[in-house]
């Protein structure tokens, strides 16, 4: 009042207290958003990578299915014939040959599905195991350059599995068609800076264009594909035999 005293009236105050922006409903509702956002990215990652292990599984499976059952089925065959004509010993050592062969598949099987040799150097030393006692039989000279930044270069289990078998694949054919006495492969980087894959022999070569030619070449574009590599193959006769790989 205008003598100083008070009235009988009570003054009434409203306070609104604002919450700090991390106390708003709006940001509540996008920290859970995130967090579901994240398990969901964590559950699709796994399940993304099941999958793949999956697909490396049955293609491996595949591949013994192939390799170790036509194997066998030529074993049962010599097996018979042995016992029809007991005098044939060569019939014996094909069996002999025909098992370690089987072995050696399902050795390479395992090899490939050991999560600690996935790096280059470990595709040359398995490769290398394979071929050399091979080469020496056969009195062929085995050349090799590996760039030195790409030796520890860890791959794809699909990536290490097919490029692996393609090398394989390459000498096997040079063993038993091109009558060669240099096999030879590069392993390198482009001028992209992608891995790339030279494998060359100076054998008796083939021609591209007939029918039937080139032993083995459809499953190596197959295993190319697989893992999204290019492939060129370049062979005529007398002039040897090239393949180009190279990631994609």
């Amino acid at each position: 009042q205008e003598d100083g005293s008070f009235g009988t009236k009570p003054l009434l105050f409203d306070f609104y207290i604002v919450p700090r922006w991390y106390q708003n409903w709006w940001f509540k509702a996008l920290v859970f958003i995130f967090i579901l956002g994240l398990f969901y990215a964590f559950y699709a990652y796994r399940i993304s990578q099941i999958r793949k292990q999956e697909k490396i599984r049955k293609d491996i499976a595949g591949d013994l299915h192939d390799d170790i059952g036509s194997t066998l089925n030529s074993i049962k065959v010599f097996s018979n014939l042995s016992l029809s004509k007991p005098e044939k010993t060569e019939y014996i050592l094909q069996i002999k040959e025909e098992t370690q062969n089987a072995i050696t598949s399902v050795r390479d099987m395992m090899w490939v599905l050991n999560d600690n040799l996935d790096a280059v150097d470990d595709i040359i030393n398995r490769f290398e195991q394979f071929a050399m006692s091979l080469a020496e039989a056969k009195q062929i000279e085995l050349k090799r350059f590996v760039s030195p930044e790409l030796r520890n270069l860890v791959l794809k289990k699909d990536e290490k599995r097919n490029i692996f078998l393609i090398l394989k694949e390459a000498f096997n054919n040079c063993i038993k068609y091109a009558e060669c006495k240099t096999f030879g492969y590069a392993v390198q980087y482009d001028r992209s800076r992608k891995i790339a894959i030279k494998i060359w022999d100076d054998g008796k070569g083939f021609d591209l264009s007939k029918p039937g030619a080139g032993y083995g070449l459809k499953n190596m574009r197959d295993r190319a594909d697989q893992i999204k590599y290019i492939i060129g193959i370049k062979s005529q006769p007398g002039e040897g035999t090239t393949i180009e790989l190279r990631k994609h």
